[in-house]
């Protein structure tokens, strides 16, 4: 297949993508999950690419019969592209996971950054690395520091630093 055959598919590795696709597709995963009773789907199609001054450019002159029929299907796939002639959905596929070092890869008192630092996740994951390994963690989020003394926070709380 060649290279930049099926946007957003995963095969794209030339230009810097479709960033309006990108975001209606992400609003069509949205609507679907937090208003069930609404059918949502992207129906992307791509023609024959007529290259020039190095970009691809798609020349739709009418739209597809196999569009067409997409949108009249029952289909319950959310994302379908029309290209090379195939009908494509996105899949998940296993990979191959290269061995772990031996050596851990955190440092014994270094510095962290967590993102989402007051949610229970990050919260978890912070106390896991201060008990195994002595980390400094800096916590980054919208939420403010919770206001329960130090002593009800336990260790943790007490290596936490609040920056307004």
């Amino acid at each position: 297949m060649p290279a930049g055959a099926v946007p957003g598919f995963g095969a794209e590795t030339e230009g810097a993508g479709d960033p309006e696709s990108a975001m209606l597709g992400a609003l069509v995963a949205t609507a679907g999950v937090e208003l069930p009773s609404l059918r949502c789907r992207t129906i992307r199609w791509e023609t024959p690419l007529e290259r020039g001054a190095g970009v691809a450019r798609s020349q739709p002159s009418c739209v597809p019969e196999d569009v067409v029929a997409e949108l009249l299907s029952d289909s319950s796939e959310p994302v379908v592209l029309h290209a090379l002639g195939r009908r494509w959905l996105p899949s998940i596929e296993a990979v191959e996971l290269p061995a772990a070092p031996a050596e851990g890869v955190l440092r014994r008192g270094g510095t962290y950054l967590l993102t989402g630092g007051l949610g229970a996740l990050a919260l978890e994951l912070g106390e896991k690395l201060v008990r195994e390994v002595g980390a400094h963690l800096v916590l980054l989020s919208r939420r403010e520091l919770p206001g329960s003394p130090a002593g009800e926070l336990g260790e943790t709380a007490r290596r936490i630093e609040s920056w307004r």
